[in-house]
């Protein structure tokens, strides 16, 4: 029989019938209920607290963690977080399968398995796309007001609109683009070849045909007697307007806070709680046009669509526009931490890149190139997502997949290739570009080669040497039996 801590039989359960040996170990006594009630008082606390609630602030996979609350709606504050699963040792395709693979249709089931569980719910982009549309249309309104003289634009970029985010929309990113009377310096060296410095036209900060939107903007004057555009001050001259955007303006059924990012991070981030508790972030990027395709971009070449490459390096007959974003080169941290004046600004290919992805999987043909973009996005979040041995971070994200696969691309021009039948065949060699770039610790820009997209510093050389092994051991899988 059941029975509680000092062996006094719980109020609700009845003995068994025909055990007198039960009845004489557990005898009637008049406070035996009282007693009851007093002991599942003090147990029940002690097994609440034994449960491991969710911490809120583990609900977002957001490298951000100061948050500055702005103006609240009348929503409550705090709501249940979505729980996330446990975290566990990485392996190849867990979860996924169980056992080993016995031949390759079983292996090309799993990937179609995999790549259907990496669908979005319709119900839930709806929901969140409706939220975003809402906070843009208030932001670049009163950016419009406060600057009608820059033009201010709005330029959605990212995976939800390139159509290769996976599982959930959850990430949104967009760019507020503005325009500048500037003279484009570049670099043009090594991996400082993707940026570039803003020198102001106007040598006067005080004449009416300033190019930028306040003087303080402007670095002191340089030897050659010109100002220049300072990166980080744009930046959070841009993040003071969005909040003050934002704060005028009540967005019903929606809480939204600003989440302080990285100082070198281009992006003013924003989570947004809505009213069923469901939360997503917004990453909005500040960002200047240019007018010419960049020099160090100009030996770049499309291969699989010679003629995409003719419309992207011709943004004046196009429109698709190179920008700059306020990214803080690595030369210029120290310089900036300390309050100092930066320079440098980085080229962002967004447009080009919007342009190329569309064109992937065009309707008519059975391709599946973004299939296979999704497939190593989800590698990567599987083992982010897992308990990986050593301190640090790994140093990839999805950024470095993206030019991976770009480059695969002009390596593989045939649509014949990317045809859903030959789906294995194209993703063990995504795997194995992936884990060759990784193991020369170089992931070069898609569009200026000379460039290294994956900066080491900072990185756990254990938590990295995981990342490579668990790639390698999934490209061990999936071409098994591949000539």
């Amino acid at each position: 029989m059941a029975s509680n801590a000092k062996g006094v039989p719980k109020s609700d359960e009845k003995p068994e019938k025909g055990n007198g040996s039960a009845k004489k170990s557990a005898p009637k006594r008049p406070n035996a209920g009282k007693e009851n009630a007093k002991e599942d008082r003090k147990t029940k606390p002690v097994e609440a607290k034994s449960k491991k609630q969710p911490d809120t602030d583990d609900r977002r996979r957001l490298p951000r963690v100061a948050v500055t609350p702005l103006k609240s709606s009348a929503m409550p504050r705090v709501s249940p977080p979505r729980e996330q699963p446990k975290k566990v040792r990485a392996t190849p395709d867990r979860d996924r399968h169980s056992g080993p693979p016995s031949d390759s249709n079983e292996l090309d089931a799993r990937l179609k398995g995999r790549l259907d569980r990496l669908k979005m719910k319709s119900k839930e982009i709806s929901k969140n796309a409706a939220s975003v549309n809402k906070i843009k249309e208030v932001i670049l309104g009163y950016l419009k007001s406060v600057e009608p003289r820059s033009k201010w634009a709005e330029f959605t970029s990212g995976s939800y609109y390139e159509k290769t985010k996976i599982s959930h929309p959850d990430e949104y990113d967009c760019m507020f683009v503005c325009e500048m009377r500037v003279k484009v310096e570049y670099e043009e060296t090594g991996d400082s070849a993707v940026f570039c410095s803003l020198r102001s036209l106007t040598a006067n900060p005080d004449q009416a045909q300033l190019p930028v939107f306040h003087p303080s903007l402007l670095t002191d004057p340089q030897a050659n007697g010109s100002a220049y555009i300072c990166p980080l001050r744009f930046r959070d001259h841009f993040s003071r307007m969005v909040q003050t955007a934002i704060q005028r303006q009540e967005l019903k059924g929606l809480n939204i806070m600003l989440i302080m990012g990285s100082l070198s991070s281009p992006a003013v981030t924003f989570e947004v709680r809505q009213m069923d508790g469901e939360c997503f972030s917004l990453d909005v990027v500040p960002a200047v046009k240019l007018y010419e395709w960049p020099k160090p971009a100009k030996l770049w070449r499309c291969r699989w669509k010679p003629e995409l490459e003719e419309q992207i390096k011709h943004p004046d007959t196009s429109g698709v526009h190179p920008f700059v974003v306020a990214k803080i080169h690595k030369k210029e941290k120290q310089r900036a931490k300390s309050g100092g004046q930066c320079f440098l600004w980085r080229i962002s290919f967004s447009a080009a890149e919007k342009q190329i992805m569309k064109r992937t999987d065009e309707p008519t043909k059975n391709v599946c190139r973004k299939d296979i973009l999704k497939l190593l996005k989800s590698d990567l979040e599987e083992f982010k997502n897992s308990a990986a041995p050593g301190g640090g971070h790994h140093g990839f994200c999805s950024y470095h997949l993206k030019m991976i696969f770009l480059k695969l691309l002009d390596e593989k021009p045939d649509d014949e290739f990317w045809t859903r039948e030959n789906l294995r065949r194209s993703y063990a060699l995504a795997l194995r570009k992936v884990v060759g770039c990784m193991k020369r610790e170089c992931v070069p820009n898609y569009f200026v080669h000379s460039a290294n997209a994956l900066d080491m510093k900072g990185v756990g050389k254990a938590k990295y040497g995981a990342l490579v092994s668990y790639f390698e051991s999934q490209q061990k899988i999936y071409s098994a039996g591949l000539k």
